[in-house]
Parts: C-alpha cells; structure tokens; sequence
C-alpha cells in the first residue's frame, strides 16, 4: 500500500493498493486484441511505476466501474493480480509504500478503487 505523490491531487491523503495507468497508443501493435493492449499498457505502467519491475503473470479478475468519485467518473478499471518472487522497489509517486496482508489493512483510510478492487480478489 502507498499514499500518491503524483499528479492525481484528488487522491491524496488516501492509501492506495496496486497501481494504475492509462492505454497510450503505444500499447497498441498491429492485430492486438483488446485485453493484449491492456495487458501490455498494465506492463509498462508497472515498469513506471516500481523502478523497471517485469511481470508476465497477469490473473485478469474483474472490471472497475464506479461513477460516485470524480476520479471513478472519468476512469474505468481492469484489476489484475500479479504473483511477485521479488519485492520491487517504488517509485518517487508512490509514498509511504509498504507490503502489508490485506487481512491488516482495516484502519487505513483507502480509495474506492483500492476498496473495490480489494473485493474482486477475495
């Protein structure tokens, strides 16, 4: 779990777990499916996110559609679980980062998204 230190202002002062991004049209190669170009997108953006970190092992487990946050109105989420041999480092964006059991995350004040997608992996 972390706290934003990024761009997305609307977000701070929130825990967050897992990580996002946006599809730029790099993610996209010639007779991709859909869910290649979001895999692929999820890859780079964990390569931003956490110092150059790999992952191929994406589990896709649900779709995030909220409409009750400004951030959930203009945003539409696909959760993936990713299985780590390692503990990649974080990057600048991501304060306060830590591992923590999901079992021992009550207390903490999460995003919706974090709060929903935390459903979908139970």
């Amino acid at each position: 779990m972390y706290q934003r230190a990024g761009n997305e202002k609307r977000l701070h002062g929130l825990y967050s777990v897992g990580l996002g991004g946006h599809i730029n049209p790099v993610d996209q190669q010639n007779k991709d499916t859909f869910m290649d170009i979001v895999v692929r997108a999820s890859q780079r953006e964990l390569a931003e996110e956490l110092c150059g970190f790999e992952a191929n092992n994406f589990a896709f487990k649900g779709i995030i559609n909220e409409e009750i946050t400004k951030v959930g109105r203009t945003h539409l989420g696909f959760v993936f679980l990713i299985n780590m041999a390692v503990q990649p480092k974080p990057g600048e964006e991501l304060k306060n980062f830590q591992w923590i059991d999901k079992e021992f995350l009550h207390g903490y004040r999460l995003e919706l998204w974090s709060e929903m997608a935390l459903q979908l992996l139970n």
